[in-house]
């Protein structure tokens, strides 16, 4: 029997640690930082939609000394090229007009795909960035808009699970997501409310899935057991045939779930030993990416329509809607529609997309004005050094020591907003306009007007630095009348290329006649001669549209006009409605009649 010395123990010790110390040891890389713009690749096209991209594999296990990784170094991602190159042209061949992001994860190297047991080990920390990644990107770089989803390949298996963790409060934000060149199986299906497989081009909140081969032996462990398939080149789900670059036939399988494709003839292209000939994996973006790109463009679109801010805005009876933005955000501050007497306060409304509104409850109340007794109407609300002021209507003045036109200040434009002077700011009946529905106008030479008055006649007044007291004109007024023919109420300013678009209501606001004209001119003090009627009633949709504003989306010509009307059927007069339509131009500058809906506009952020 052979005896081991102590010293024979001690060489086979000594070698034993040579040999672990000289073995290769497996790394596991620095996790990204998302919080860092290193850690993604970003287009920010100003889109009011993002596309959110899992890259597939572009990584090889690597060796640096003793150190083997198995998964991409994405903390540095000057060291993905492989990466990079990838984002860049699915960005330039899916994204179209989309805002683009694409986080750099720890994928797993192409070599891990040889051993079914070493992706079940490894992908957890694949999944984990990726899913660290989105959290970032939903909670600080989304900025709540509708997004897209896709990956390709290792990217398309990251994305079924993302889909299977998506929230219900995220589902409703999903335009489709696109797993492109992965499985998904009945078990995937049955995990997750978020996959819902597509029917055709334009429905929304589903998911498109394929794998193109040109029959089903030659499948792969990425298409193998598939329940979920949709042809790309014609968008349908049964066995229509569809011809792609006048040379390819491309056929669903309705059984296995697989693209039949017919007439390729290339060679060279399948990566072995993974894929087999005849497995199109590495075509699943290039072949079909018109086509994609055309498709993802039609369902942001269905799903913008169906997503639109419908008429009426918010709840509740209020009129005279004053519409602003405050940074990149929208607000309205309309009158509380009610009897005199019951108008003691405003509320405010604010939204990020014109969809979704937050109420803001008595932002100017009674309890910040001494003076007034009733009928608290029509705000105007402007910024100027970090300052809101928010200029109102009190008490229905007829004779001077009745009330007038207020001012109130306030540091946030959720108030609450309170009476800078104490007493009205204009008090008088002067040029037969009452004052009331004041607007006040910055012009580009950094001069703050105010156009107010009711009774059919309308004044200019110019407010001094303070904004809180009117100065004379170069001529020595305070008050200039710049009445146009029809007046009646509710003026509104907007300057456009140089124009000075001046606009107002007719008609009696209780009644189906009240709509809303405007004129033209070089010069804020006009003359404004009347070209036609802009806003009226639809006898299919709703009476007495008008005392408006207009506010200027992100687009270089994108205007949306808020308005009020009384809904169909209505009898009490106040009974009015705060709601928006776009604004459109012609050629020559003229403003196109516009046609009131109950759909509204679909969303759109600053």
């Amino acid at each position: 029997m052979y005896k081991t010395s102590p010293m024979n123990n001690k060489w086979m010790l000594a070698a034993l640690l040579l040999a672990a110390a000289c073995s290769p040891r497996e790394v596991v890389p620095k996790a990204p930082d998302y919080a860092s713009a290193e850690s993604w690749y970003v287009t920010d096209r100003g889109a009011d939609v993002d596309l959110f991209y899992i890259s597939s594999t572009e990584t090889f296990d690597a060796s640096v000394g003793r150190k083997v990784f198995h998964y991409a170094q994405a903390a540095d991602s000057a060291a993905c090229p492989g990466i990079r190159a990838e984002m860049e042209g699915v960005d330039r061949i899916l994204a179209g007009d989309l805002n683009f992001y694409s986080p750099f994860y720890r994928q797993m190297s192409m070599e891990t795909y040889q051993d079914m047991d070493l992706i079940d080990s490894r992908f957890p920390v694949a999944m984990e960035d990726v899913r660290t990644a989105f959290k970032h990107y939903v909670d600080e770089l989304s900025d709540g808009r509708p997004f897209v989803l896709a990956g390709f390949s290792q990217g398309g298996e990251v994305l079924v699970e993302l889909l299977k963790e998506l929230p219900d409060s995220l589902q409703d934000r999903l335009v489709a997501a696109y797993v492109l060149g992965w499985k998904i199986t009945p078990e995937d299906l049955a995990a997750s409310t978020a996959i819902r497989p597509a029917q055709g081009a334009d429905d929304y909140g589903v998911t498109i899935c394929y794998n193109s081969v040109d029959s089903p032996e030659n499948a792969s462990f990425v298409s193998s057991g598939n329940t979920v398939a949709i042809n790309p080149v014609n968008w349908c789900t049964d066995a229509t045939p569809a011809v792609l670059f006048d040379s390819l036939t491309v056929t669903l399988d309705p059984e296995t779930k697989l693209l039949l494709v017919d007439g390729f003839e290339g060679t060279g292209y399948a990566w072995k030993p993974y894929f087999k000939d005849g497995c199109y994996h590495t075509f699943e973006i290039r072949w079909y990416g018109e086509s994609l790109r055309e498709n993802i463009a039609e369902r942001c679109a269905a799903y913008q329509v169906a997503h639109t801010s419908g008429n009426p805005l918010f709840d509740g009876w209020y009129a005279d809607p004053e519409a602003v933005v405050f940074d990149k955000e929208y607000w309205i501050y309309p009158t509380y529609s009610h009897p005199y007497e019951e108008q003691l306060f405003m509320d405010a409304f604010s939204s990020k997309d014109l969809v979704h509104w937050t109420k803001h409850g008595k932002v100017l109340a009674k309890d910040n004005i001494s003076w007034l007794w009733r009928a608290l109407w029509a705000p105007s609300v402007v910024r100027k050094d970090g300052k809101y002021y928010l200029y109102f209507g009190a008490n229905d003045m007829h004779e001077k020591g009745e009330g007038g036109i207020g001012v109130a200040v306030a540091d946030n434009p959720a108030g609450p907003f309170k009476d800078a002077l104490g007493h009205p700011l204009v008090d008088e009946v002067v040029n037969g306009a009452q004052p009331i529905d004041q607007f006040v106008f910055l012009d580009d030479d950094g001069t703050y007007y105010m156009y107010y008055g009711g009774w059919g006649h309308c004044n200019l007044v110019r407010l001094g630095d303070d904004l809180m007291s009117l100065v004379p004109f170069e001529d020595g007024e305070i008050y200039k009348e710049v009445t146009p023919q029809g007046y009646v109420e509710g003026p509104f300013m907007l300057k456009r290329n140089g124009t000075y678009y001046f606009m107002w209501s007719e008609g009696g606001w209780t009644g189906p006649d009240y709509h809303v004209a405007y004129a033209r001119s070089d010069s804020p003090f006009g003359p404004f001669k009347r070209e036609g009627t802009i806003l009226e009633s639809d006898p299919d949709v709703a009476t007495g549209a008008g005392h408006h504003s207009v506010i200027r989306g992100r687009g270089e010509d994108e205007y949306y006009i808020v308005y009020h009307r009384h809904p169909l059927g209505a009898t009490d007069g106040n009974n009015r409605v705060v709601c928006i339509e776009r604004l459109y131009f012609d050629e020559s500058g003229r403003i196109l009649p516009v046609r009131i809906t109950f759909d509204g506009v679909p969303a759109s952020r600053l």
